[in-house]
């Protein structure tokens, strides 16, 4: 069975396979505005997208603000989902999330991490506390690399 990805809002990437969600990015739901209401997505996003984001395995983190942390819709996935993070200078952000209750996993820079079968991750973090997440998708014979 190979892989679907979609992207929605702001920055998330939805990764399915079969009838599982295996990873979701830096959920933002649009009935949540940021930055004090001030910044809202334009789109309203699909329920069924909606749907599966709430059943991910893994929801990666890239950075602390609000439109890639977005603390309303995170609360949803609480219980559900593990949260993954790219090794940082400081553990602020971790400690906050496990304070908060979530499942927090920080990951090593740069290292490949299997996820699933057929699915790694690498991670890596900049100097401002930005990090970058690369999705390696084996399908048969072939692979595709998602940054």
């Amino acid at each position: 069975m190979e892989f679907q990805v979609k992207t929605f809002g702001n920055a998330s990437l939805l990764i399915n396979k079969k009838d599982a969600t295996i990873l979701v990015t830096d959920p933002w739901f649009d009935e949540f505005p940021c930055y004090f209401g001030s910044w809202r997505l334009t789109h309203e996003i699909p329920r069924e997208i909606k749907e599966q984001s709430l059943k991910a395995k893994y929801i990666w983190i890239s950075h602390f603000h609000p439109d890639h942390l977005n603390l309303q819709t995170l609360r949803l996935f609480k219980n559900v989902s593990k949260i993954l993070l790219a090794k940082q200078c400081s553990n602020r952000l971790s400690n906050q999330l496990r304070k908060a209750g979530f499942d927090v996993i920080v990951f090593p820079n740069r290292k490949w991490i299997e996820l699933e079968d057929n699915l790694k991750i690498l991670t890596f973090t900049d100097q401002k506390q930005d990090s970058v997440l690369l999705v390696e998708l084996v399908h048969g014979n072939k692979k595709s690399l998602i940054v």
